[in-house]
């Protein structure tokens, strides 16, 4: 028993440390509440308000395009144009012997942190569909909701992928617009595994993978910078 909770205590510590390194990289000691407080309940709000405006089918799309929205503008104050070719940003970071290991923690937890986001803020938005609109909102299942949560984490990967090699306003300005495709997609993709668990293992793949090859590139990248590679 004591094995069970020392090994809890050990993955807690870990955790704290994938958190801080995540924080390391935020503009401004207020930014945090701001990712982790005011997006996601601007977004639940705003979605709540689409509950008696927009038809049942188009809630939750609604509510991803928003989390695309609030992403790619909060990317602004964390890692966008971290991967660019030339940033003069991370010099301060290289010359740290360890800067491959923080960026790696920061990394991994910015994916879990969207992860965790995006299924409070897409779970509370099916809550309140299925509450608000009864009947009309039944034809939303489970299975659904963890298509829709995966969908969007990785679409939402591929966008900030993009920001994350430029700091162009106007390239970043496009992916904001862009997002509106996969926001529309959604309804047709997701409908298609309403009841078929298949689409969760697709959709986390796809996520885990994007996740994993946008940081690999980043490191890589960063680290190439050394030999204006």
């Amino acid at each position: 028993m004591a094995s069970y909770f020392a090994r809890i205590e050990e993955r807690k510590k870990c955790m704290k440390e994938y958190v801080k390194a995540y924080n390391m990289f935020l503009a401004g000691r207020y930014m945090k509440y701001i990712i982790y407080l005011l997006m996601p309940v601007l977004v639940i709000g705003a979605s709540g308000i689409m509950l008696f405006v927009f038809p049942v089918q188009a809630v939750i799309p609604v509510a991803v395009l928003y989390i695309f929205w609030g992403e790619i503008m909060l990317e602004g104050w964390s890692f966008r144009g971290i991967a660019k070719k030339k940033n003069y940003n991370l010099e301060y970071l290289k010359t740290s012997a360890k800067w491959r290991r923080l960026l790696l923690k920061a990394l991994i937890f910015d994916s879990i942190r969207r992860f965790i986001s995006t299924s409070l803020i897409l779970s509370v938005v099916f809550f309140l569909l299925r509450t608000v609109r009864g009947k009309e909102g039944e034809g939303i299942t489970v299975v659904a909701l963890l298509v829709y949560i995966l969908f969007t984490c990785f679409f939402g990967t591929l966008f900030l992928g993009i920001t994350r090699r430029t700091e162009n306003v106007y390239v970043n300005l496009f992916v904001i617009y862009f997002a509106v495709v996969p926001c529309w997609m959604a309804a047709g993709v997701v409908y298609s595994y309403m009841g078929n668990p298949l689409g969760v293992v697709i959709w986390g793949m796809l996520f885990a993978e994007a996740a994993a090859f946008d940081i690999r590139h980043i490191i890589k990248r960063i680290g190439g910078s050394f030999y204006d590679e």
